[in-house]
């Protein structure tokens, strides 16, 4: 298997980085990342944005690259919905 790449958008940075991992990342990689249980968010037809399920209870803060990037690719789900806490960015051919 190939090494799997994502993206990591910490809340309160301006960009994200990228994190390797040699295969697809283990739940508790996941969790790691975004500090509590995941959540998968549909950005696009190939990503999905992995955000903590907890977040809002969790008061955690409010993550503005997450929510222009969920804006810009889903404009209606964002009206809706804001991100809070880091996230990571996942092509949906790496998620097992």
């Amino acid at each position: 298997m190939k090494a799997v790449e994502v993206i990591v958008i910490e809340a309160g940075k301006s960009e994200g980085f990228m994190q390797s991992y040699p295969e697809s990342p283990s739940l508790a990689d996941m969790q790691d990342l975004v500090g509590g249980y995941i959540e998968l968010v549909h950005l696009n037809d190939k990503q999905y944005m992995v955000v903590n399920e907890d977040g809002h209870s969790m008061e955690l803060p409010y993550n503005k690259v997450a929510n222009e990037l969920l804006a810009w690719n889903r404009p209606e789900f964002a009206k809706l919905n804001t991100i809070v806490g880091n996230v990571f960015l996942i092509d949906k051919k790496d998620v097992q």
